[in-house]
């Protein structure tokens, strides 16, 4: 939700043609992975609506510190055919979720600790990202320097999910100079 009201004000956008739902909208945590098979349902009505309008599917996602996209964990399951699919976040990528959101303007977005940053989450998975028709990709922390140049200049391998983003024919990968700072050459087109 908070990557696409960001997205929203940089992008003019029809808001009335514009959907974000919130997946846990609804449904008690302990059912997650039944939440990421609804979702996955409904986006996958949706996209194929809008494609019948000549519309297209844009996919939002970031990068984490341990070259996750969207929250597609190295430790996770690349290949399903599913769209949405349950997981959990592991300590590198829960410490980032702490950090990143410790100063926000918004007291009910921060943690606490570490340890309250809830692990258990529903993310898109290589199956949309591959499928959308744009991918948007934002990576505005230092932190996650090291992973964009892996992703970028090193192999495709499932240790650094954000090194399929190069299978992708239609990707805007959006750094700031913190996060391009470990680059040697621009990214090759």
């Amino acid at each position: 939700v908070v990557l696409g009201e960001q997205f929203t004000k940089h992008v003019p956008i029809n808001s009335q043609i514009l959907y974000i739902k919130d997946v846990q909208e609804g449904h008690p945590r302990a059912e997650v992975s039944d939440i990421a098979a609804d979702y996955g349902r409904w986006v996958s009505e949706r996209i194929r609506f809008v494609r019948a309008f000549g519309g297209v599917y844009i996919l939002l996602f970031g990068m984490g510190d341990n070259g996750h996209f969207a929250f597609v964990e190295p430790h996770m399951d690349k290949w399903t055919g599913d769209w949405f699919m349950a997981g959990q976040i592991d300590d590198v990528c829960a410490r980032q979720q702490y950090e990143g959101y410790r100063n926000h303007p918004s007291p009910k977005a921060r943690y606490e600790s570490v340890e309250s940053v809830p692990r258990d989450i529903i993310t898109a998975t290589m199956a949309a990202m591959l499928d959308s028709d744009i991918a948007i990709c934002d990576v505005p922390e230092a932190s996650k320097a090291n992973a964009v140049v892996a992703a970028i200049d090193g192999p495709l391998t499932d240790s650094l999910p954000a090194s399929f983003y190069r299978m992708h024919t239609n990707l805007f990968l959006y750094l700031t100079e913190e996060s391009a700072a470990k680059l040697t050459r621009p990214p090759v087109v």
